[in-house]
């Protein structure tokens, strides 16, 4: 019975230590992830050089633009191809047999909405901070960083996963690789918007084309047709079969790229990762998961109802989820 008594009271004290150590590091985990998200939003603490412009505009928040010329460019050129695509589709096509009747307003509307939702997927893609990694030194945490390394690029230290990117020159949270047409790393904090992108550019040239199809082969000839906007109807012709060969071309290109970003977050790795794995340079081990679990760490939240949304903000992850990333 002594042996007993003796063997519950030290269990107790056991249970009592740890309890209390379990509450000592809750709290300092809540302190320094508080401390790590201001420092994520913060993109003037995370940038090496600068390359990238940072402005807090009025109703719109914190953007920042890369100066890297190619990468503007290519963002203007897909800036412009929505302008056509959108003109083209809805000014010589939808509008005029939409006013006649033959095109249902929820089909008109799907087009409408899913246009700008790729509009504003683009500008938050473009301009949201990927993730740069913070100067986690001046963090005051009691976590242990042990299991971070210094960059070899820009001397930082960062967590597994991150990686240096040449063209930002920053090291980049969960990159998954540069993206020129968007001028901007794909990373931790927009690759959601990065999907959302794939996805509503894939729609809207899919359905761009579905309309031509229609225009060319199954809508009866309109009075409203084919002159819009100042427009000959032969001069109108045109722009649909210009229109016919970039919907098709970005329709495969997209709907590619979102398949390829579908099996990524299957197997928890990023596009730069395959790629090592591919040239013989890595040896990394698939985690696979459920696509839910894939999307959702992606998105930052398990609510599927705002998945879709672009206008929203993803929450940062805590020092210790990076720390010890896989």
């Amino acid at each position: 019975m002594m042996k007993d008594s003796s063997w519950n009271h030290h269990h107790v004290a056991v249970n009592v230590n740890l309890s209390a150590v379990n509450t000592d590091y809750a709290n300092a985990l809540r302190s320094s992830t508080a401390q790590f998200n201001n420092n994520f939003e913060s993109c003037e603490h995370a940038i090496h050089e600068s390359r990238v412009i940072v402005k807090d505009l009025p109703l719109i928040g914190r953007v920042r633009i890369l100066m890297d010329s190619h990468g503007l460019k290519a963002l203007t050129f897909i800036i412009i191809y929505w302008i056509y695509g959108f003109f083209s589709t809805y000014f010589i096509i939808l509008s005029p047999h939409w006013s006649e009747g033959r095109i249902p307003d929820v089909a008109a509307y799907a087009y409408i909405v899913i246009s700008f939702l790729c509009l504003i997927s683009l500008f938050r893609a473009s301009t949201v901070n990927p993730g740069a990694v913070p100067l986690i030194d001046k963090l005051s945490t009691d976590i242990d960083l042990s299991k971070l390394h210094d960059c070899q690029s820009c001397g930082m230290k960062k967590p597994a996963r991150a990686h240096h990117c040449r063209r930002c020159q920053q090291c980049v949270l969960r990159m998954d690789h540069h993206c020129p047409w968007i001028n901007n790393c794909v990373g931790e904090g927009n690759h959601y918007l990065f999907l959302l992108l794939l996805l509503y550019a894939f729609l809207m040239s899919a359905l761009s084309f579905t309309l031509c199809v229609f225009q060319f082969w199954v809508f009866p000839k309109c009075s409203a047709c084919l002159e819009t906007w100042y427009l000959k109807p032969t001069t109108s012709i045109w722009f649909l079969y210009v229109l016919v060969l970039i919907s098709v071309a970005m329709s495969i290109f997209m709907g590619l790229q979102f398949l390829s970003q579908q099996f990524n977050l299957i197997m928890d790795r990023t596009t730069l990762e395959n790629m090592a794995v591919t040239s013989g340079r890595a040896i990394l081990r698939t985690n696979f998961r459920s696509w839910f679990h894939g999307i959702s760490d992606i998105c930052g939240t398990r609510n599927a109802v705002v998945w879709l949304l672009p206008c929203r903000r993803r929450p940062a992850k805590s020092i210790y989820e990076y720390i010890h990333a896989v």
